[in-house]
């Protein structure tokens, strides 16, 4: 009996395999995959074509808007010798 505990945590990892590709093979689960998939490709596509241009537009509306000179709040005089 204790030779079957200490022989099950391999068994669970040469069975996890097999029981992933038979639940691939099922189809309720190939299409619910499918959909996480197309999800994914879906919200990925639109932000890989529109990130170049939203860097392009704000490189140009930084190079547009000059930048102002700091202004000095307090004016230090040197007190007379």
């Amino acid at each position: 009996m204790s030779s079957m505990i200490s022989i099950s945590p391999p068994l669970v990892l040469l069975f996890s395999p097999w029981l992933l590709l038979g639940l691939v093979l099922a189809g309720p689960f190939l299409l619910l995959l499918t959909a996480v998939v197309v999800a994914l490709a879906a919200t990925a596509v639109p932000v890989l074509v529109v990130a170049p241009f939203l860097l392009l537009r704000r490189r140009r509306r930084a190079r547009r808007v000059p930048v102002a000179a700091p202004r000095v709040a307090i004016q230090l005089r040197r007190a007379a010798a």
